[in-house]
């Protein structure tokens, strides 16, 4: 049974002979019922205040728990991207040890391409010299037989008199 201060002020007490004066009992009973009152309405601030704190320390909880998992989903994300870049930067580097080998090798190939261009140059060169060599020695051999031909003389004055009228004209 519910006990309220309204139940302390209109209990009634039996009369009994010789018993406590009713007008101070009442004051008595007046004085109870409001610190009664008093006391049911510290009660009731006291859970209000209860019930906030409590909706609160579950906001909390929720809250701290929220994080807690949200730091544990970071922290697998950042197991997940590091073990993720590890092997980007293997495959990088693979890719790269690769493509560096392939520009090596070309390089190998345009080198001895280039020797052997150089190589063959070379013997165009010597050949060249050589065939030169012969027709001026051929070149040279009739002009010594010509040395002593008049004619020959004659084809360079002529030669040389056509050149003159040229340019006189010009």
């Amino acid at each position: 049974m519910a006990f309220l201060p309204k139940d302390i002020i209109k209990h009634q007490f039996s009369k009994a002979l010789r018993g406590y004066d009713p007008i101070e009992v009442e004051a008595y009973l007046e004085v109870l019922a409001e610190k009664f009152t008093d006391i049911m309405d510290e009660n009731r601030s006291l859970r209000e205040k209860n019930e906030t704190y409590e909706t609160n320390f579950k906001e909390f909880e929720a809250v701290r728990n929220q994080f807690r998992n949200q730091q544990v989903n970071a922290q697998k994300d950042m197991k997940t991207l590091r073990v993720k870049a590890e092997k980007e930067a293997k495959i990088i580097l693979m890719d790269a040890k690769l493509k560096a080998e392939n520009i090596v090798n070309s390089a190998y190939k345009d080198m001895s391409k280039l020797r052997q261009e150089i190589d063959e140059l070379k013997q165009l060169k010597s050949s060249f010299i050589v065939r030169f060599r012969t027709i001026l020695r051929q070149q040279l051999d009739t002009l010594e037989l010509y040395a002593g031909d008049t004619r020959l003389e004659r084809m360079a004055n002529n030669s040389q008199s056509y050149n003159n009228m040229k340019n006189e004209e010009e």
